[in-house]
């Protein structure tokens, strides 16, 4: 096999330009994501939450720090469970974990109940 070009940037054999587009594809994908959370956590907090603005930003660093740290745990369980069973195992794992916050999410809600932004507790 021989290496080919996108661009400017030299592919390992085996890698075909199609697999380099569908790599920048997804990294462009999640760089919109990781910036559309990031402008959109101060919105939710100051217009749906009505976080006082002297604690604001000790909010949005404890929310990144549960994040980074929900993230690490889950990439090395997922990283073990790659290594241990299979692939796909790693994203079975993930679905799981979303099912299992889902859950606990809507038992919190259940219990707690939800208060709508003009007042009225639904």
């Amino acid at each position: 096999m021989t290496a080919s070009k996108l661009g400017p940037i030299w592919l390992q054999p085996g890698v075909t330009r199609r697999n380099a587009l569908t790599y920048f594809y997804a990294a462009f994908f999640t760089i919109g994501m990781v910036a559309f959370m990031s402008f959109m956590q101060p919105y939710v907090i100051n217009e749906n939450l009505q976080i006082p603005v002297d604690i604001r930003g000790a909010v949005l660093g404890v929310f990144n720090m549960c994040g980074s740290i929900g993230i690490l745990c889950v990439t090395l369980l997922a990283g073990y469970v790659f290594d241990a069973w299979k692939p796909g195992g790693a994203f079975i794992v993930v679905g799981f974990i979303n099912l299992i916050v889902c859950a606990i999410a809507f038992r919190v809600r259940r219990k707690v109940g939800y208060r709508s932004p003009h007042g009225e507790l639904v």
